[in-house]
């Protein structure tokens, strides 16, 4: 066979398709948490944003893979055709929403308001990201594909290397370096000028792809020889997406849905694949599946309830994230194809992590009440790994151990009166398991409220009458309400808060789930009793507050004397509603003299920073209350931001925990609400 027609010297065109390859892998992966972080506030923060655009990106590289694998059977010129026409539309289309930002935001609003949370993200996703997402997620296999038909670059694996390790350069820098330095636009900004110039260059030209059949290779000393097991590559792929779905879902719901905790197990899950395709003799499959196993023990000891440092709980993870993409990506690795095959390799992988995503976002949620899918998936895996790795009795023994563990993750659900889930967040309705006797409603190990059996009247959890909030109520009551204060409520949880309506006041709840109101009235008493007693006080609006507020809904003439914000206190921190702009339409919304209350213990992030930096932003000034728990009560400690522009109003307010220095305040805007700085130490 004569040689391949060759335009450039293979060191140069090896140095070429390997900086194209990383620069486009660095796109790729910087539009995941850039347009994940655009997305999250029109749907609450809620966690399950991040699991459904993970389910979004890797759906469209398998029509990436997929067109790749189609292009690389056809002729250069026409793949360089194909290409360069992909690239110019994906450039085009990413630039919509600096062409014509009004109508991208009227586009982006109605989707967010008239269809249903998964799909709602998805097709936001989709008009904003679609053909640039599925040119960059072509690139990647069809660099590798012009890598072999040069003939005279050696085999294309380490290019798949170099790949991951530009995505992990795009996943770091935007929690790292581009969010805290610049709003959202601006990083997108940068974002469509890096993929301009990817797109205008003719790559496919320069490195000189060969016009003829290339060279057959020859097997390599490690390839296996079986051709195409498509189902392994499939179970392989999907198993250790599926796990970092899962965990990053667990993580986030527990900490905070935000970029980085989004990136920190996508970062290790990358890292696993650099390791798999560059220094595969790293990895062992006894040694990694011991690893499994190990990993299984310490996602069981994260979610117990026993660490306390957030840490260590992060560690523990994560390190399951690496030992489940570990040992499957070294088994994908020793079940490669030939290189002439690897088009249908890539295809069979993304369409294995599409399987893995689609599990999580969309099939678990509708088949379980809880987070199962975390220790199911990943005692799945572990049992999998452990049974083809370790033989005798010793095999029954350690398949056991990772059943057994898999299980107390599940029994919380098990154990709960009422459980349920939505795209919002999963809940329990439990009795205590301590005195006094009482039932609590929780999302994994936040408590969002608390009736005690023998005295349902008393106002529980973080809602005493040294509550920052209370005291806010009961200082507006003596000055500015005696005859009814108008309050709005952000955040139902049990109602506990409606044990303080009284005759002639006007409480309005604005709850983002219709499945907490449904919990409340079920197994609770606060709104019912409120009813009773002052009827016609109370009113539970369903929907995102900000915008409700936005368009006036619940709001009486004359504005709230209190606004209560109880939505930082745990699970997922929903940014929009501590950014400047969110405290400006707060302050509109409030009577003269009036105060908004945000509940902000939490115990990862110091929440006290950005509600103190948006409230001054707007003219508030803002003190800080912390107050202890009576178990006896069923009273929590808690910690409350109270900020008003009334000196006498905010002087009433005492603590019975000093507060200690007051926090340096930090100013959130909407597009830019990093949150590395208001990380707890």
């Amino acid at each position: 066979m004569t040689a391949a027609h060759v335009d450039v010297p293979a060191p140069f065109a090896a140095r070429l398709l390997t900086a194209a390859t990383a620069l486009s892998a660095c796109l790729l992966f910087l539009v995941q948490p850039m347009t994940g972080a655009e997305v999250l506030p029109r749907y609450g923060g809620s966690a399950a944003v991040w699991t459904t655009c993970l389910l979004y990106f890797q759906t469209v590289l398998v029509a990436g893979y997929g067109l790749a694998h189609l292009l690389a059977a056809r002729p250069p010129a026409i793949q360089r055709q194909v290409h360069g026409v992909l690239g110019l539309l994906a450039l085009a289309s990413a630039a919509l929403p600096a062409w014509a930002p009004d109508t991208w935001a009227t586009i982006s609003s109605q989707v967010a308001h008239t269809l249903p949370p998964t799909a709602g993200v998805l097709v936001h996703l989709l008009l904003r990201t679609g053909l640039a997402y599925l040119f960059l997620a072509t690139n990647g296999v069809l660099f590798q594909t012009w890598w072999r038909t040069r003939g005279d670059l050696g085999e294309p694996w380490r290019l798949y290397a170099w790949s991951n390790g530009g995505s992990l350069v795009g996943l770091l820098a935007f929690p790292l370096v581009l969010e805290p330095a610049m709003p959202v636009p601006q990083v997108g900004a940068v974002w469509a000028v890096g993929l301009a110039g990817l797109a205008l260059a003719d790559v496919g030209r320069r490195t000189g792809v060969s016009r003829r059949a290339p060279p057959a290779s020859a097997p390599s000393a490690t390839a296996r020889t079986v051709a195409h097991p498509w189902a392994t590559w499939l179970l392989l792929a999907a198993a250790p997406t599926a796990v970092l779905s899962a965990i990053t879902q667990l993580l986030t719901s527990e900490v905070v849905s935000a970029p980085l905790l989004w990136v920190l197990p996508l970062t290790t899950y990358l890292c696993t694949l650099i390791v798999a395709f560059d220094r595969p003799e790293l990895l062992r499959p006894g040694r990694d599946a011991a690893l499994l196993l190990a990993a299984l023990l310490g996602v069981a000891l994260a979610t117990s309830g026993l660490v306390k440092n957030a840490l260590l709980q992060v560690t523990l993870l994560l390190f399951a994230v690496w030992a489940a993409g570990a040992w499957a990506h070294g088994e994908a690795y020793r079940r490669r194809p030939e290189p002439a095959h690897l088009t249908s390799f890539y295809l069979a992988i993304s369409a294995g992590g599409a399987l893995g995503g689609a599990f999580v976002a969309l099939v678990a949620p509708r088949l379980f009440p809880g987070l199962w899918e975390a220790p199911l998936v990943l005692g799945g895996l572990t049992i999998a790994a452990l049974w083809s790795s370790v033989g005798g009795v010793g095999r029954v023994v350690l398949v056991a151990l990772a059943a057994g563990s898999a299980v107390p993750m599940i029994r919380p659900t098990l154990l709960a009166e009422d459980a349920t889930r939505t795209f919002y967040g999963t809940y329990r309705v439990e009795p205590a398991r301590d005195a006094p006797p009482r039932r609590l409603i929780a999302h994994g190990h936040t408590v969002h409220g608390v009736q005690l059996h023998d005295r349902p009247e008393v106002a529980t959890a973080y809602y005493d009458a040294r509550s920052g909030a209370v005291q806010a109520l009961t200082s507006l009551r003596e000055t500015r309400c005696p005859e009814g204060c108008r309050v709005g409520l952000i955040g139902l949880g049990a109602g506990t808060l409606a044990t303080w309506v009284r005759p002639g006041d006007g409480f309005v709840f604005y709850e983002i789930d219709p499945e907490v109101l449904r919990l409340a009235r079920t197994w609770f008493r606060f709104l019912s009793d409120a009813e009773a007693r002052a009827p016609g006080a109370v009113e539970v609006a369903i929907g995102d507050a900000r915008r409700l507020l936005e368009v006036g809904h619940g709001v009486p003439p004359g504005g709230f004397h209190l606004l209560v914000l109880d939505a930082f206190a745990g699970d997922s921190v929903p940014s929009h509603l501590a950014t400047q702009e969110a405290y400006a339409l707060f302050r509109a919304s409030l009577a003269p003299g009036g105060a908004v209350a945000a509940h902000v213990s939490n115990r990862y992030l110091d929440v006290r920073r950005v509600v103190a930096g948006a409230s001054r932003a707007v003219g508030l000034e803002s003190v800080v209350v912390r107050t202890q728990g009576v178990a006896a009560d069923g009273v929590n400690p808690s910690e409350w931001v109270i900020s008003s522009d009334d000196p006498a109003l905010r002087a009433t307010i005492v603590s019975d925990v000093d507060p200690g220095p007051a926090p340096a305040p930090l100013t959130w805007r909407d597009g830019h609400a990093p949150i590395l700085p208001i990380v707890r130490r």
